[in-house]
């Protein structure tokens, strides 16, 4: 998906516990990932309108390292994944999806063209990354959805299997089902919402997500149509959540066969949910991060056991936690108690205390 950039300065609110980080970026962040809690080094990875990735120490507060990509487009999601032995970079830069080794970011491991470039159709890109196991996924503008082996000896590393248009309009996210070995969950643009077995081709699921919010008959309804911006599965129970462009959050329990237990947070923000995210901490197994385009970053309680029950309510209920950073908001992530947070236009990553 293009974006659209210039670098502006970042509103300041002291009303909550925060500090920024100066990722060392010349040009707007574009997309970032942090080490897991169960890593050694606690690390920020960000990329950058610059077309540089850069390594950040969390605990030192420091930078470690950094890499200038030769290319002309853009790098629009990086991703951190580690395994027994090494940890790596994962980045999506066009059409491919770049592998680096995180103890020398400049040696570049595997390149993974998913589509050929072609003048008809220049400005297709890969929009979404998701790593389980030996298995790892993409989407495109054109709404394909690419699995890949997750192999880092090169010559293991492929495409497995491309699902062909499983969106009539741009898949903005892509998400692979933990604990199973062939099941892949995505949204996109055209408000569909698909659960699928992408060995064989079967569609689980398929809905579309002006179903499962309350229809309102505003501006806003017009302006923003529940297109799917967002997306997550919870790897402890069967629940999925995605955000929606009319500021709605919907919950799935993907165990449910019909899926007729959702529940829908109507209005649970006032603009796009670009970022959702389930919070995995031991404190923290039943609840979920949300943010948004209108600044707002919430943290809600769900019930992870048993089946969901639709409210009828066309408001969310209250969060357990929110704050108004009063900036658009690009990319958040939650981490061992603090919510990181990188702002439409903006060079550096907001660190915000939840406690």
């Amino acid at each position: 998906m293009q974006h659209t950039h210039k670098t502006t300065n970042i509103t300041t609110n002291n009303k909550y516990h925060h500090h920024f980080i100066d990722t060392g970026h010349s040009d707007a962040v574009l997309s970032f990932d942090l080490s897991q809690v169960t890593d050694v080094r606690n690390i920020l990875c960000t990329s950058s309108y610059d077309h540089s990735i850069r390594i950040y120490d969390l605990h030192n507060e420091q930078p470690i390292s950094h890499m200038n990509v030769s290319s002309t487009s853009d790098i629009s999601h990086v991703r951190l994944y580690s395994n027994s032995s090494s940890q790596y970079i994962y980045a999506i830069i066009g059409n491919c999806v770049h592998i680096y080794d995180l103890r020398n970011i400049s040696r570049e491991l595997f390149i993974l063209k998913c589509f050929e470039e072609n003048e008809q159709d220049d400005d297709n890109e890969l929009n979404s990354l998701d790593i389980v196991g030996e298995n790892a996924c993409t989407c495109d503008d054109d709404g394909n959805i690419y699995i890949f082996s997750n192999q880092l000896n090169g010559s293991e590393m492929k495409i497995k299997k491309v699902l062909t248009h499983s969106h009539e309009n741009i898949c903005m996210n892509v998400k692979l089902r933990p604990n199973t070995s062939c099941e892949v969950i995505s949204g996109g643009l055209d408000q569909k919402y698909i659960h699928q077995n992408w060995k064989n081709n079967n569609v689980l699921f398929k809905g579309d997500s002006s179903q499962f919010v309350q229809s309102l008959k505003s501006s806003q309804q017009v302006i923003n149509p529940p297109y799917i911006h967002s997306l997550d599965i919870n790897k402890r129970d069967s629940r999925s959540v995605m955000g929606l462009g009319n500021g709605s959050i919907v919950m799935f329990d993907l165990s449910a066969s019909p899926y007729n237990k959702f529940i829908a947070f109507n209005n649970a923000h006032t603009y796009i949910v670009n970022n959702i995210q389930f919070m995995m901490n031991e404190q923290q197994q039943q609840q979920f991060m949300s943010a948004s385009l209108d600044g707002t970053i919430k943290i809600w309680n769900y019930e992870s056991k048993g089946p969901l029950k639709p409210s009828k309510k066309t408001t969310a209920p209250l969060p357990q936690w929110s704050v108004n950073t009063g900036n658009k908001i690009e990319c958040a992530k939650y981490s061992n108690g603090f919510v990181y947070v990188s702002y439409e236009n903006g060079t550096t990553i907001e660190k915000i205390s939840t406690q």
